[in-house]
């Protein structure tokens, strides 16, 4: 639920909407942070103040600030999935798209469409989207073309889970490690489901 955009507003409704532990603390309140998301509802794009990311922060950078971010126009890519097996003992099976120019994976699914849009309208273009499950491993991988290294994927996307249609394969997407020898940018997550068939692939 959306806070209020005048009158009297309280860190235990701040805490409510944003999150935090008692006793909250404004320094828990930083936008891209562990509670406060970084998205359009929160850095000034639909709410009428940017919450700070660092430095001085007070109650009344909140009104209008919500948890949720708004979907701005159409926000999906379109990817069929494909799937590369490894031999070997302990094969890792990995399913999903790899536009990438080099590595195992490289080639499978295919895409009408790889850009996927964040939450305050910016397109991003995907390079890959797979996830890798074996014996010994069981992750996704998600990579978006330019330079975002060591930053959150909640400060650069909004959000921090993709959904492949109605599953969701990809939750809590943490730091970009970016690969200069392409210009992207790679971040990992925790597995959900593996892709299947052709969707449309939003965040969530």
């Amino acid at each position: 639920m959306t806070l209020q955009t005048s009158g009297t507003i309280t860190l235990s409704q701040i805490q409510s909407e944003h999150g935090g532990a008692n006793p909250i603390g404004m320094n828990e309140l930083y936008r891209g942070g562990s509670n406060v998301q970084n998205h359009n509802n929160t850095d000034g794009t639909l709410n009428p103040t940017a919450i700070p990311t660092s430095g001085t922060i007070s109650i009344n950078q909140f009104y209008g600030s919500s948890n949720n971010a708004t979907v701005v126009g159409n926000n999906f890519a379109v990817m069929t999935s494909g799937t590369y097996l490894e031999v070997g003992k302990f094969p890792n099976r990995y399913t999903g798209y790899d536009a990438r120019t080099s590595g195992s994976t490289t080639g499978i699914g295919s895409a009408s469409d790889n850009t996927i849009r964040g939450s305050n309208g910016t397109d991003f273009t995907v390079i890959a989207l797979f996830t890798t499950n074996g014996q010994f491993l069981a992750l996704p991988t998600f990579v978006v073309s330019g330079n975002y290294n060591a930053q959150q994927a909640s400060s650069v996307f909004g959000y921090t889970t993709i959904k492949w249609g109605s599953l969701t394969v990809a939750t809590a997407l943490g730091v970009g490690n970016y690969i200069s020898s392409d210009n992207t940018t790679l971040f990992n997550g925790s597995l959900a489901s593996a892709p299947s068939g052709t969707a449309n692939i939003t965040f969530a």
